[in-house]
């Protein structure tokens, strides 16, 4: 089965804090279902690119944040090679749980009761 994976990093500007900083997400689509997940990440929304999907000027600051996402972005990339490898249909939270490093917890029966 043919998986198609499309990623997009955004500043969530609605949860800007005190000290004007705002989170930055990624979104991952995956077959045309998305699901977002916090990079834990914090930048100035002024500073950040919306085309280039990156913090813009060449401070240290900058190029450091700028280097957090590119690997973010192989982290993910890695992961979806591993899943489609599978050959079976994933979602965006299978990606998700891959790259976080958690499963899914399978209840047993005694689990149940």
């Amino acid at each position: 089965m043919k998986n198609k994976i499309v990623n997009h990093f955004y500043v969530k500007t609605a949860k800007t804090n005190n000290k004007g900083l705002a989170p930055i997400y990624l979104r991952i689509t995956v077959n045309g279902q998305r699901s977002e997940i916090s990079t834990s990440i914090m930048v100035i929304p002024e500073t950040w690119n919306k085309i280039s999907e990156r913090v813009t000027g060449r401070s240290e600051h900058a190029r450091t944040i700028n280097s957090k996402l590119s690997n973010l972005l192989t982290k993910v990339e890695r992961a979806f090679l591993i899943l489609d490898n599978n050959d079976e249909k994933m979602t965006a939270r299978m990606l998700i749980q891959q790259i976080k490093g958690s499963k899914e917890r399978k209840h047993g029966i005694i689990e149940v009761f």
